[in-house]
């Protein structure tokens, strides 16, 4: 199953800000893995201040679900809803990964930081672009129903 959010950054809120509402809305207080999130909190804030995921999303890739997060920069920031809503489930249960967009120009520090720091984030190429999948180790997102009786 996929779900969108979409965070209002800059000028609503900083990079900090803004990374702090990702993790309140991906991370659940019972996450064993929240820890990977405060370590990123640096690196992460960094890249939501470049005004990077409009366009491209965060996207965290779980067992059953894949939710995509987009940051409204600038006048679309300003036009979008402060308020954040919430998942109803955490999609830090189980197998997960974080997938962050990176430009050229950041992508071997960044992977680097975060590999010791975050080891469920995965760091790539911005031009790059990310399966559609739903679930980890499927490629497949069909949703196929018989509806014959027998």
């Amino acid at each position: 199953m996929k779900f969108r959010r979409d965070v209002a950054s800059l000028p609503v809120r900083s990079g900090m800000q803004t990374w702090d509402a990702i993790v309140d809305l991906i991370v659940s207080t019972d996450s064993i893995d929240a820890e990977q999130f405060r370590a990123a909190r640096s690196t992460m804030s960094m890249l939501l201040s470049e005004g990077l995921y409009e366009e491209k999303p965060l996207t965290v890739v779980g067992d059953t679900h894949r939710v995509v997060v987009y940051c409204p920069y600038g006048e679309n920031a300003l036009a979008a809803d402060f308020e954040v809503n919430s998942l109803g489930f955490n999609p830090t249960d189980g197998n997960w990964s974080l997938h962050v967009p990176c430009v050229p120009e950041h992508l071997e520090w960044v992977a680097t930081k975060l590999a010791t720091s975050a080891p469920r984030f995965v760091v790539t190429d911005f031009a790059e672009e990310l399966p559609e999948r739903d679930v980890l180790g499927s490629s497949d997102t069909r949703l196929v129903i018989d509806w014959t009786v027998k």
